[in-house]
């Protein structure tokens, strides 16, 4: 182990170095994917508050008073009308009183009356029906079992300006209050409307921090810091390590540097940071350091009116990726640990990126406007509260909104699976595991593109990936059953009199479980044999004691964390 931290090189067999260099497409290609991975906890910032534009100054009545206090709504009433917000879209954000204002028009002049007990789809595609507490739905509820078929305006007025108030809290932490109130005729149109049309306007404003801001700034930084160090300590490191020992060996014994040259393509080292739970928790208490704007985003995507709030929406959303990753990491703990590798078919972190993003809207919508969201008003009801009528506490409710996001993928995973299983199994050969064609979504995607605006190479033979002929033969042998590595690989051009003639694939060997507590399976290091290579390869072999084909590690000249 202590050789694979600090590799130690015996004597080249040439006095002159090899001329190695790095592919600057790929090098670029790579630190960009690291950056979009490193640059996510500041993502948070297109929706949230920065540190430095909050400040300690004392309250002022509309930020200090409570939910409950009749007053409030007044106060609401009175800074958010149709005088007030004048030319401003259905959607708006005063982000001087850190509030957002959401408005819809209800037209019910054709509807019939909906009794109390029943009116749950009256409530559907209002926005943020999920985190309406009892007295949001009580109001509605209420507006809704009165016939407005015949009604005059009069009979309008005694809806006018009705409304209630709720807190949001999350694990005891004041997050935000909001209103919601009814107004007669549409506030968005400046022509009087006709008897029957209403206009819904809800205000949820976020708690001022101030020190809290800076700990999640801090938090952050470091979390960033933390992700760079796995990065250039389990990857960029080894990389180096890998151009020293061609620099110093080249690819295959009796090489000389007169003759070959080399090119390093290097890979993607997300994959690093996305297999480790630690890091994925750390990602996951990021998401729920801000819960408030977590529940914002859920109100902004059921908008179509104004697209900014919808992208800043479906970006803050991006982020409970991390939940999926997380179950994924978990995953492949539990699945190791009880030998059961060969039930889930790896899936690619890209495509779970993408699947979440596209899917949570969806399912959030699903979830909100279905009989589901009965479901949340009971879990929100669970915990005790002061005013169970006016507050919400989200714990339990985003705890359930979180691990149906990070089911998905491990869902998915092993439906994948088992679809797998039923499809003929084709003839598996060495060449597919060494093109670069067998690689991750993105990194194949990107050497496509690459190919189409580059030189094509010359026809070159193509070695290496070994392990992953280990891992076809027997799941048992992949360290890492959810989240493949093969976006780790690098590849090495050799360049014979500056021509490409061989593309070597190479593999980090943590990506491998030798199974060495398995006797039935452990894949020994070959010893007797002098190494023919520069890097280890895992090969076929005979088992004359079980009498059956297995798989050995073959040695190479350099102990070395990547195996061909």
């Amino acid at each position: 182990m202590q050789a694979l931290k600090r590799m130690t090189l015996v004597t080249p067999f040439s006095s002159a170095p090899f001329a190695v260099r790095w592919d600057k497409i790929s090098l670029v290609t790579s630190v960009l994917m690291l950056l979009n991975i490193v640059a996510m906890p500041l993502k948070a910032y297109i929706s949230e508050e920065l540190p430095w534009h909050s400040d300690d100054k004392p309250l002022t009545p509309y930020q200090s008073m409570s939910a409950w206090d009749p007053a409030y709504l007044l106060l609401n009433q009175a800074l958010f009308n149709r005088d007030s917000l004048v030319g401003r879209p259905s959607f708006y954000e005063n982000r001087t009183l850190r509030t957002d204002i959401f408005r819809v028009v209800l037209d019910v002049h054709d509807k019939a009356p909906t009794p109390v007990a029943d009116c749950l789809p009256f409530l559907y595609d209002l926005p943020g029906l999920i985190v309406y507490s009892k007295s949001f739905r009580d109001l509605l509820c209420s507006f809704a079992s009165v016939d407005h078929r015949n009604s005059t305006n009069v009979q309008d007025g005694e809806w006018h300006l009705k409304g209630a108030c709720q807190s949001d809290t999350f694990m005891g932490l004041l997050l935000g209050r909001g209103c919601i109130w009814l107004t007669v005729g549409d506030d968005m149109l400046e022509a009087p409307a006709p008897p029957g049309i209403f206009t819904m306007t809800i205000s949820f404003q976020r708690t001022k921090f101030y020190k809290w801001l800076w700990v999640k700034f801090v938090y952050r930084v470091l979390l960033i810091a933390l992700v760079t160090s796995i990065a250039w300590r389990h990857y960029y490191r080894r990389c180096r390590e890998l151009r020293a020992a061609i620099r110093h060996y080249g690819h295959a014994v009796s090489q000389s540097p007169d003759i070959w040259s080399y090119e390093i393509v290097v890979g993607d080292p997300t994959a690093l940071v996305l297999i480790d739970p630690v890091v994925c928790s750390l990602f996951c208490i990021d998401v729920c350091l801000s819960m408030e704007y977590v529940a914002l985003a859920l109100v902004r995507v059921t908008q179509l009116g104004n697209v900014d709030y919808l992208f800043s929406a479906f970006l803050y959303f991006s982020r409970l990726v991390w939940f999926a990753y997380f179950a994924l990491s978990a995953t492949d703990r539990i699945l190791k640990r009880y030998a059961k590798e060969h039930l889930f078919a790896e899936v690619d972190k890209t495509l779970v990126a993408i699947g979440v993003s596209l899917a949570v809207i969806p399912l959030e919508y699903f979830q909100a406007n279905t009989v589901v969201v009965e479901l949340y008003f009971w879990i929100f009801g669970l915990l005790p509260s002061e005013n169970p009528d006016h507050q919400l506490e989200g714990v339990i409710g985003c705890t359930v909104l979180c691990l149906s996001i990070a089911s998905l993928s491990v869902i998915f995973g092993f439906g994948r699976r088992t679809y797998l299983s039923h499809r003929s199994k084709s003839k598996r050969r060495m060449t597919r595991y060494t093109s670069q064609e067998f690689s991750a979504f993105k990194s194949k995607s990107i050497v496509r593109f690459v190919r189409c605006l580059c030189r094509r190479r010359h026809t070159t033979i193509e070695s290496g990936g070994s392990i992953y002929a280990a891992f076809a033969a027997n799941p048992r042998y992949v360290m890492y059953p959810t989240i493949g590595l093969r976006s780790l690989d690098c590849f090495i051009v050799c360049k014979e009199h500056g021509v490409s003639v061989n593309t070597m694939r190479v593999s980090l060997r943590q990506s491998l479980d030798r199974c060495l507590h398995d006797p039935l399976a452990v894949i020994s290091e070959s010893k007797d044999d002098p190494p023919t290579s520069v890097f280890p390869s895992v090969v076929h072999t005979w088992d004359s004691s079980s009498q059956r084909k297995t798989f050995q590690l073959k040695r190479g000249i350099v102990p070395s964390p990547w195996i061909m």
